[in-house]
């Protein structure tokens, strides 16, 4: 799951000296970064471009951005845009645990998919790419149903995960695009039609590549979903009900791998390890996406509309109780994407 800004922190100790440790670069169609020290911005990036996704390498220099209208790397020190790779809409953006590749996902044309819409046709096939990070080189490449939301590569390299949300299925590849498993992630919610009943947010995997959490939105319900990839449990997938109907907007594990944070409609929630929810805090803002703070327990959090008199968006901390610690208000955009750097 973006006309202003908005940014803050705490635990300055434990995010370090180094601006590469302590920032947020948030997003809408540009990117404003923030020293989370200090919750100054330090840089604007114009792009006049949709960003749907934003990933930092590994080691914290580069960042990885998926726009609709291509997709480029930025340096995190220079604060600014270094190349653009590939033409086209990038939905989705992962980089592996080792930082030697980044895969996108890529979109056919819009007024492709529109002319698919009216005519009642399959959407066309949309496309995931795969970049060497050393020069950018492309190392393979494969079609993949029209349609699908995310993609991740899995915490040991080896396997990418794409969420297909037309026909509710993760399907899992190897690196030369073969296809080796659909795992159905909707059971017993499909219209008669086959498809599954539901407004899919995208996808998280644990630090550890056990798990995967998926948050769901029914016209009657607000559910997360999750998979089992460690072989560990006997039930392999279980929808957790939120006991609300509340739109799930964003999803994040914990850096530690504690639990993962939800954010729905004006409340936030934390999930356990072990898939329990701790209590809901509401929220007085509508925050759309969350990302956690290396080496801490505190959760960057961003809002599309943050000040109605103002018309503004921004960006909150949070302790791992809900609490809002800090906010900062921002001109100039309504962020819908938040990326943290590593420490």
């Amino acid at each position: 799951m973006r006309a202003l800004l908005i940014c803050a922190a705490l635990f300055v100790g434990s995010l370090g000296a180094t601006a590469l440790a302590s920032t947020a670069w948030v997003s809408s169609n540009h990117i404003q970064i923030v020293d989370l020290d200090t919750a100054q911005v330090i840089g604007r990036i114009p792009l006049q471009e949709f960003i749907h996704d934003m990933e930092f390498s590994p080691d914290g220099a580069s960042v990885y951005v998926g726009s609709s209208q291509g997709f480029r790397v930025a340096s995190a020190t220079e604060l600014r845009f270094t190349s653009k790779v590939a033409d086209g809409g990038t939905l989705a953006v992962s980089v592996d645990a080792d930082g030697r590749r980044v895969a996108t996902l890529t979109k056919a044309p819009d007024a492709d998919c529109l002319a698919a819409r009216k005519m009642g046709a399959p959407l066309p096939l949309s496309k995931i790419t795969v970049y060497s990070t050393l020069d950018m080189g492309v190392l393979a490449t494969w079609q993949v149903p029209g349609g699908s939301r995310d993609l991740q590569i899995g915490a040991d390299g080896s396997r990418f995960f794409l969420l297909d949300p037309q026909s509710g299925y993760i399907r899992v590849y190897d690196d030369s695009g073969t296809e080796l498993e659909a795992i159905d992630v909707a059971p017993g919610a499909r219209a008669e039609n086959g498809h599954p009943q539901g407004l899919y947010s995208g996808m998280e995997i644990s630090p550890d590549g056990a798990r995967v959490m998926i948050p769901v939105t029914t016209e009657t319900a607000s559910s997360i979903i999750d998979v089992d990839l460690s072989g560990a449990r006997a039930e392999r997938v279980i929808v957790q009900d939120l006991g609300h109907r509340r739109r799930i907007q964003g999803v994040a594990w914990a850096q530690d791998g504690t639990g993962v944070y939800v954010t729905a409609v004006n409340h936030v929630v934390k999930f356990s390890k072990a898939g329990l929810p701790l209590t809901w805090q509401k929220l007085a803002i509508n925050y759309v996406d969350v990302a956690s703070v290396p080496g801490a327990t505190d959760t960057v959090m961003v809002a599309p509309t943050f000040s109605s008199e103002r018309r503004s968006g921004g960006v909150s901390v949070l302790d791992a109780a809900g609490n809002v610690l800090r906010s900062v208000e921002l001109p100039d955009m309504s962020p819908f994407h938040v990326a943290v750097s590593p420490q």
